[in-house]
């Protein structure tokens, strides 16, 4: 039996990442992980977001706007 794995050129086909990031709310301070994946027939998307702490009170919006502000970076 004999097996050649050519390793130089591996394709990536998909990547999980792992972004900290501070955002202030009302003057407070939150801690993040932002969780997002990228493939090449879908591009980035936000999975997940964990808290330091204790999240914002209106989460869903800043959430929403850390993904928009996410976007804006990845996709220019």
């Amino acid at each position: 039996m004999e097996n050649t794995i050519n390793f130089d050129d591996g394709k990536v086909t998909s990547l999980n990442k792992w972004y900290n990031g501070t955002i202030n709310v009302d003057g407070v301070d939150y801690g993040y992980t932002l969780m997002a994946n990228w493939n090449d027939w879908d591009d980035w998307t936000v999975e997940d977001f964990v808290w330091d702490d204790e999240e914002p009170q209106n989460v869903d919006d800043v959430i929403e706007f850390i993904t928009e502000e996410f976007n804006k970076h990845m996709y220019g």
